[in-house]
């Protein structure tokens, strides 16, 4: 019986030390250090202020001309991935559409009033056009306007925005 003691004792005092080490080890994981924060670790918390999904839809007139345009952005594990589409003419007789793959790493983000600015890492935006190929581009920012539902990707080398509008974003 004495030895059922002894034995249970150091089950106890072995459970005690081990719990004690994890809680040590987690609060030294938890401690923000004073230096600068790696890229890898701010991507992850610039995650934190971004919506994880932005979906788009809207409708617009060109001079004569009726554009459909559906986007599709999610945000995970620091990293973009979406898909653009966009078509022109009727509902029923579209006449000319267009697919765009959207991918790249975040590098870092600002936020001001209800805009999410993400600056990317390797960006690209890949166009296919019906059958089709149109050369790979640089995807260098996408801009989350969370008041005014919409999403504007931009491109290294053109100064034009894309802005869809009609957003949710989780």
């Amino acid at each position: 019986m004495a030895l059922f003691k002894l034995t249970g004792g150091a089950n106890m005092i072995r459970t005690s030390a081990l719990i004690l080490s994890c809680i040590s080890t987690l609060a030294a994981c938890n401690k923000v250090s004073a230096g600068n924060n790696s890229q890898i670790d701010f991507a992850k918390d610039a995650n934190k202020a971004l919506p994880r999904i932005a979906r788009c839809s809207q409708v617009s007139e060109i001079e004569k001309i009726t554009v459909r345009e559906t986007l599709l952005v999610k945000i995970g594990d620091g990293s973009i991935s979406g898909t653009y589409h966009f078509a022109t003419g009727e509902k029923e007789t579209l006449t000319d559409t267009g697919f765009q793959h959207l991918s790249g790493l975040i590098e870092g983000s600002q936020s001001k009033d209800a805009k999410v600015s993400v600056k990317l890492k390797n960006g690209s935006l890949n166009v296919f056009f019906d059958e089709d190929f149109a050369p790979e581009k640089d995807l260098t920012e996408l801009i989350f306007d969370l008041k005014e539902k919409k999403l504007t990707f931009l491109l290294g080398d053109e100064s034009r925005e894309t802005v869809v509008g009609g957003c949710t974003f989780e």
